[in-house]
């Protein structure tokens, strides 16, 4: 249910569909993952910068469980990349194309990695 509302872009109701689910399976990386999402996705839409930190918190959770989850890897990046975190996002995409290099995302994260280096020349 929680992934069919985060899909819906009802963000709450995921929430609060995969907290619960997350109560059943504590150690699930996927819905980790799933919960991250939906708290960053709610970040996204309504500009508050706690639900990236609740992300990141999670998708952290989920790669100590699968270190080397693509997914939560490429999330991380970019929840990383969003609270400006820069060296802890270059940190994750590098980390995801050396566990990821043959995928579909690898043009995409190869991309953003570009960009998040030159955010951090302009930022200092």
């Amino acid at each position: 249910m929680g992934r069919a509302n985060l899909l819906s872009w009802d963000y709450d109701a995921a929430i609060g569909s995969l907290e619960r689910a997350l109560q059943l399976q504590p150690s699930s990386p996927s819905l980790m993952t799933d919960l991250a999402s939906a708290h960053f996705e709610r970040a996204e839409a309504n500009h508050n910068a706690a639900g990236y930190g609740a992300a990141a918190d999670l998708l952290s959770r989920a790669l100590k469980a699968a270190p080397d989850d693509p997914v939560a890897l490429f999330n991380r990046a970019i929840v990383y990349e969003r609270m400006r975190l820069y060296d802890q996002s270059i940190e994750d995409w590098q980390r995801y194309l050396r566990a990821d290099s043959g995928s579909s995302w690898t043009p995409e994260a190869r991309k953003r990695l570009a960009d998040v280096e030159q955010a951090k020349r302009t930022a200092k």
